[in-house]
């Protein structure tokens, strides 16, 4: 029975991470929108600025102090804030919404939205099937017959091949002085 309530206990912390990353996520689209001034859009950022926790908070207005976004998406295991691949672990962690996780190369906070595996594999064409040509060179007779082949015309050499000599110097051994 422990097990069960612990189980659930975890269950409700995970889905409530992830949840404030999507709250971030979406604090991070209007902010970012094209009119983040309007009433009703402050009136929503200031209701999802409440309810995310304060160290979150505070390290997303740092990024976006230096210009960058607070949040960035996974794609095939990178980050798209930074273009870079980030660790088999970290992709499972992320793409499985354990636990908040940050890029640790831009520090930015990576969420996965399946939407975007989904997007990418439409995108990608089926590759065309290959056509079978029955278009074959026929193989010399000789190779048919297992026998070698011979050549027409004698193959042309040069009648005087030139050798090539390597000079060297040799060192003359000093005598030892007695």
């Amino acid at each position: 029975m422990n097990y069960k309530c612990g189980f659930f206990v975890r269950s409700n912390r995970l889905n409530s991470m992830n949840i404030v990353i999507q709250k971030l996520y979406k604090l991070q689209q209007i902010e970012m929108g094209p009119n983040p001034e309007t009433p009703e859009n402050q009136e929503i950022i200031k209701k999802l600025r409440e309810e995310i926790p304060i160290q979150i908070i505070g390290h997303y207005d740092r990024l976006r102090a230096r210009g960058k976004e607070g949040v960035a998406r996974v794609r095939n295991g990178v980050c798209m804030g930074c273009r870079m691949k980030l660790t088999v672990a970290d992709y499972h962690a992320v793409k499985s919404g354990d636990d908040i996780s940050v890029c640790q190369t831009c520090a930015r906070y990576l969420i996965y939205l399946p939407e975007d595996e989904e997007e990418n594999q439409s995108a990608i064409p089926a590759p065309e099937p290959i056509k079978q040509t029955k278009s074959v060179t026929p193989a010399p007779e000789s190779i048919k017959q297992n026998k070698p082949a011979v050549l027409a015309e004698p193959l042309a050499t040069d009648a005087s091949p030139k050798k090539r000599v390597r000079k060297t110097k040799v060192a003359k051994r000093k005598k030892p002085v007695k």
